[in-house]
């Protein structure tokens, strides 16, 4: 058999669910000649850039908005991506964070790269949290690869923070 050598490889699609202001599910193709990513400020772009971070960079390496913090130290984190934290309220007395999902909830983060040779390599970061924690020992993650297309809403769909081992069988 005849084997192509690998040389390129090229992200196609990113997904995120329950990621930062996204609730649910979005996907975003990514063209192999370019894709630009444009829109209001607070519409999500670096949201999206930093859910790639996340899911390429090892855990707790990813510097979040970097564009933003011009050089400073972020106010974003892999938790308060997961939790959806969109600003803060003061009542006078004390001042809170805001989260869009405050108790025990899901997050998604996956990329699907293509090969020159037409093969497809899917990275999927799952992660959860059974409480109403901010502390990021309490966020759980599970990060798969497969050398073929994995639908999120599919792996979605099988997960239950409850019983891994058939997901992981799968």
């Amino acid at each position: 058999m005849n084997k192509k050598t690998v040389s390129q490889i090229q992200l196609s699609q990113l997904s995120v669910y329950n990621w930062g202001s996204f609730s649910g599910l979005h996907q975003a193709p990514i063209d192999a000649q370019g894709t630009l990513i444009t829109g209001d400020n607070g519409s999500g772009k670096s949201t999206l850039v930093d859910g790639l971070m996340a899911l390429l960079m090892p855990a707790g390496k990813a510097t979040f908005n970097v564009a933003a913090a011009q050089g400073d130290r972020s106010d974003r984190s892999l938790l308060s991506y997961v939790r959806g934290s969109f600003g803060t309220l003061h009542d006078g007395s004390r001042t809170q964070a805001q989260h869009k999902r405050a108790a025990a909830t899901k997050s998604a983060l996956q990329a699907h790269y293509v090969t020159n040779t037409g093969e497809v390599i899917t990275l999927t970061a799952l992660m959860w949290i059974h409480t109403s924690s901010m502390s990021l020992a309490d966020l759980k993650r599970l990060y798969i690869v497969a050398q073929r297309p994995l639908a999120l809403d599919e792996l979605l769909n099988q997960f239950d923070a409850d019983d891994l081992r058939n997901l992981k069988q799968q």
